[in-house]
């Protein structure tokens, strides 16, 4: 007797006790042992759909980072830099497209084809004439008499052309033409070139629009050599932001340009003690009569008054005299 089994055989009693095989009564059989090695039997798989029930556990919502919450608002806008994409790309194109209108004015005899209002270089008065104390335009030797305009010295064979209401002045040749940039005739002019450049065409609106709004002067050049007459126009258009030194704003300009000129080139330079970007180029414009005409290109982009100002200098010989000059001269009250 044993409170627990002793091996095969033993068996046990009603009263709890464990007993030798010998001992157990006729006709008891005694449980045999489990064998611990046979596989315990599996779970019958389900054949049907699974039960419904709650969704299984994810992992545990993130909770604010280290160092406390992240501020509420809108995402921080990146800073930008260049020119942007709006008036100032049209005025780079606008400026080239009067230049082939000069190309026009030389093959066609003339500004006074296209009936343009003209100031030439025989009717310009002295800045302090009294004749144009009414006037927000003026033409002098040494200066302006407005107290609108900068006062500007012009180089020996030039002559100051200043504006009142916007401000501005500048030296030009005197030999040139000066045309009303805003006449409704210079529409007729670009589309004339547009009509003989399609590069242009798709432009045409956009450009007469900047024109309207922003076209200042256009002085040309009468004697042309070479079915080319030397010519500057000046445009505005809002500049605030403008990073002219960046990157973004070269890489923007000439990609521009190279739609209608090679050998594009960047350079800045402090004038009245801003620094200005300028560029230069060489191009090819179509004329009425389709002939190609090679010209030399420079501008310079002036921020000033909270305007973008844009000189374009084009010439029939590679010579950057006249712009040099122009430039320099170029001022604009604050």
């Amino acid at each position: 007797m044993s409170d627990f089994s002793q091996g095969e055989g033993w068996w046990q009693a009603s009263d709890g006790k464990w007993y030798p095989p010998e001992s157990a009564p006729p006709g008891f059989a005694a449980p045999s042992t489990p064998d611990y090695t046979a596989p315990l039997p599996t779970a019958p798989v389900p054949t049907g759909p699974a039960p419904m029930g709650p969704p299984p556990m994810g992992p545990p919502p993130m909770g604010p980072p280290a160092g406390g919450p992240a501020p509420m608002g809108p995402a921080p806008t990146p800073a930008k830099s260049g020119l942007g994409t709006g008036p100032i790309v049209a005025i780079v194109v606008a400026a080239v497209v009067i230049i082939g209108a000069i190309v026009f004015f030389a093959t066609s005899g003339g500004g006074d084809k296209k009936n343009v209002a003209a100031t030439s270089s025989s009717s310009s008065k002295s800045s302090s004439s009294s004749s144009k104390s009414n006037s927000s335009t003026s033409f002098g030797s040494s200066g302006s008499a407005f107290s609108g305009a900068p006062n500007v010295v012009a180089p020996t064979g030039f002559k100051v052309f200043s504006n009142d209401a916007d401000r501005f002045a500048l030296a030009l040749p005197e030999s040139y033409n000066v045309v009303d940039a805003s006449s409704g005739n210079i529409d007729d002019v670009i589309d004339e070139l547009a009509a003989n450049n399609p590069q242009l065409a798709s432009m045409a609106d956009q450009i007469k629009s900047v024109f309207r709004s922003g076209g200042k002067l256009v002085a040309i050049d009468p004697v042309a050599s070479n079915g080319f007459s030397d010519n500057v126009n000046l445009l505005e258009a809002p500049g605030a932001g403008t990073d002219l030194t960046s990157k973004a704003a070269q890489d923007q300009l000439q990609q521009q340009l190279e739609t209608f000129a090679s050998n594009v080139a960047f350079d800045t330079r402090v004038v009245h003690g801003r620094t200005i970007l300028t560029d230069s180029y060489e191009g090819t414009l179509n004329g009425p009569d389709g002939t190609p005409v090679s010209f030399f290109g420079r501008q310079a982009y002036v921020l000033a008054a909270g305007k973008l100002w844009v000189i374009t200098v084009s010439t029939g010989t590679d010579d950057g005299t006249i712009f040099d000059k122009i430039v320099s001269s170029f001022d604009v009250n604050e």
